[in-house]
């Protein structure tokens, strides 16, 4: 009896012990993914660190690989004090408006006024300082343009969504910056410009883009919004972000992480580029927001010229693909140069080195053809049908509107009115929605 009591605590032992080292692993694994976000998180906030002169004389200032910030921080902390150099940013976004006199270069003090409450006003043009802006949407590609573009233009090789925000001066210290650099390479020219797919649908942007650079050339991807929203989903869920069910995604809410049927309302989006005269009530029945309306009769200020594409553009025959290269070339104004072909990049998956995010995150993965998502779908789909017909009833009329292929443009567009899921189900592809 009392051996037998013995073994009982002896098991109970081990089996608290067998629950301890489970209960540690687990912890290992989420301290682990916990650095790893905090690893990512910092990265990224270095996107702002492209204001420093290249001595190199690189035509352009932004420099982000790893071996250039170390050069940098080693560079500005060995620097006399007499000697003048653009401080990097490396200050978090709520607090860059305190610094505004620091990061301001000297001759650019003369544009800008910075006044004793921290915030500032431009007193000159600026527009010539921004050549062209990627502005959206998300998931059409606009990484792979930016990579495209980076030979053969100024492009900031990484976001900037400073119009976003409101953050202007940091956009025009750092385009300032660029366009010196550019002037001690025996006068030749880069255009310069910067990606931010949040652009085309924050009505801030918009705004600044009237206000500050209003001859910028837009350009703007397009995909279908059903196909769009399946693969802002996984992309998300690739990167380990817990996703809402989309049957509550109609809005974006807390745990959407941006994916919503809201951010498809193409048409309106559209519409606050003033492309088009938003009169009549048979063109704003295709508007889904009142606030679309609303601006149309208030806010009659233009951008710049606007390039369209649909992201199936860039994975078209080879004939089609040199058209748009061309075409998008000519547009921003690449002389005597051909663009290199559209990479395929793909930013899912940051967490994957972690052993087991990577068939997890992989889980979460959604078919958005599935059954479950019938109702999200259906939402998506009406959007699609009403986004497309204004598109090619008005706003391709616009003289200010470019787009590569027209006819094969229209007839991407025209795809638009019915539902991809029929076409995944006839080509027997239930795996497509694993390219996020």
């Amino acid at each position: 009896m009392r051996m037998n009591h013995h073994h009982q605590k002896r098991n109970a032992a081990r089996r608290g012990g067998a629950q301890r080292n489970r209960i540690f692993k687990r912890f290992a694994i989420l301290l682990s993914i916990i650095t790893c976000l905090i690893w990512y998180t910092n990265v990224q906030s270095i996107r702002y660190l492209d204001t420093i002169n290249d001595p190199n004389g690189s035509r352009t200032s932004a420099i982000y690989n790893i071996k250039e910030k170390q050069r940098m921080v080693e560079m500005y902390s060995s620097l006399p004090t007499n000697k003048t150099i653009q401080i990097p940013i490396l200050i978090p976004s709520h607090n860059r408006k305190f610094h505004l006199k620091e990061t301001l270069a000297k001759d650019l003090e003369s544009i800008v006024t910075i006044h004793p409450n921290h915030t500032y006003s431009i007193q000159k043009d600026i527009s010539s300082l921004l050549s062209f802006a990627i502005i959206g949407m998300s998931k059409t590609g606009t990484t792979s343009l930016l990579k495209m573009l980076s030979n053969s233009t100024s492009i900031i090789p990484k976001e900037r969504c400073d119009l976003v925000v409101d953050d202007v001066l940091l956009l025009v210290n750092s385009l300032h910056s660029i366009k010196k650099a550019q002037s001690t390479q025996h006068g030749q020219q880069f255009p310069t410009g910067i990606k931010c797919p949040q652009d085309i649908s924050s009505q801030k942007s918009i705004q600044n883009y009237k206000k500050y650079f209003p001859k910028t050339k837009l350009i703007v991807g397009l995909r279908h919004p059903i196909l769009w929203f399946e693969s802002l989903y996984n992309f998300n869920a690739r990167n380990m972000n817990k996703m809402a069910p989309t049957k509550k995604l109609e809005r974006c809410i807390k745990g959407s992480h941006g994916v919503c049927a809201w951010r498809v309302n193409v048409a309106d989006f559209l519409s606050q580029l003033n492309k088009t005269p938003m009169m009549e009530e048979d063109e704003l029945q295709y508007m889904n927001l009142k606030e679309s309306t609303d601006k149309a009769t208030t806010d009659k200020r233009q951008v710049g010229p606007v390039f369209l594409y649909e992201v199936n553009q860039l994975q078209s025959s080879a004939s089609e693909n040199d058209s748009f290269r061309k075409d998008l070339g000519d547009f921003i104004g690449i002389e005597h140069e051909v663009l290199p072909a559209v990479p395929h990049i793909n930013t899912a998956g940051v967490l994957d080195f972690v052993p087991g995010v990577k068939e997890f995150s992989e889980s979460k993965m959604i078919n958005i053809c599935d059954d479950d998502h019938i109702h999200i779908r259906s939402i998506l789909l009406e959007k699609a049908r009403s986004s497309s017909a204004w598109i090619l009833t008005y706003l391709l009329k616009s003289n200010d509107v470019h787009v590569s292929s027209r006819d094969n443009f229209v007839k991407k567009l025209e795809n638009w009115s019915e539902d991809p899921c029929i076409e995944r189900r006839r080509m027997g592809s239930t795996n497509n929605f694993r390219h996020v």
